[in-house]
């Protein structure tokens, strides 16, 4: 299952901070993964999210919590959403589509694909890319007909959980994005590595290297007999 340790969590948050959240999740997935960003970025997004959510599992547990707004009321909720249901759905194979008599595969966006579409402005962009169905450019409705069964075929592309309001009971969804999630554990996981070489080298002068050769059990315990 991939995992992410100290030292490449600390890397990862320190290229990533500056960067959007799709350029996040790329450097995550290439991590993970073993690879480089440019082969990272071209990952079908159900295959880059497959990696996040396994990490996500990992890092965080069982469970990742989902938190929004009632748009009728404004109440906060938050659900704790179970991942290995999420990690058990599988692709559909092929994914196809017809249209004004037009046949086509489909296939699913990549991380590079969205960024291309995002700068594009181009509403029917991404749909284009993935079905070359020109039609996607001029026709609204063609878009979103692609976009519905890349999301049929492909469950991880658009992860809908569904909520209900305890003040109005007002029913809606709200999508769990494993991104922010797994950047928020990156982050905690980077921030806890450096407060633990903060620690250790105030108490026993030894160097960053010198500490990170050290297994994480040890910092811990060392941290501990240093704070006594």
């Amino acid at each position: 299952m991939p995992f992410l340790d100290d030292t490449e969590a600390l890397a990862l948050w320190e290229d990533g901070e500056r960067l959007s959240m799709l350029d996040r999740a790329v450097r995550m997935a290439a991590a993970l993964a073993g690879i480089g960003v440019d082969a990272a970025g071209d990952l079908p997004l159900p295959v880059r999210d497959r990696l996040l959510l396994e990490a996500l599992w990992h890092m965080g547990g069982d469970s990742a919590p989902v938190v929004a707004p009632c748009p009728d009321c404004g109440t906060l909720h938050e659900a704790d959403v179970a991942l290995a249901p999420l990690l058990e759905a599988r692709d559909a194979a092929p994914a196809q589509l017809t249209i004004a008599g037009q046949r086509t595969d489909l296939r699913p966006p990549s991380s590079r694909d969205l960024a291309e579409a995002i700068t594009s402005g181009d509403p029917g962009a991404l749909a284009l890319r993935c079905s070359g169905f020109d039609a996607a450019r001029r026709d609204p409705n063609a878009a979103q007909a692609i976009e519905a069964a890349l999301e049929e075929a492909f469950p991880l592309l658009n992860i809908q959980i569904a909520m209900q309001c305890d003040a109005c009971s007002a029913e809606f969804a709200r999508r769990l994005d494993p991104v922010p999630l797994l950047w928020a554990l990156v982050t905690a996981k980077a921030k806890a590595a450096l407060a633990s070489v903060d620690c250790l080298a105030r108490a026993y002068g030894w160097s960053e290297a010198e500490i990170f050769a050290l297994s994480p059990l040890r910092r811990r315990r060392y941290c501990e007999m240093a704070l006594q």
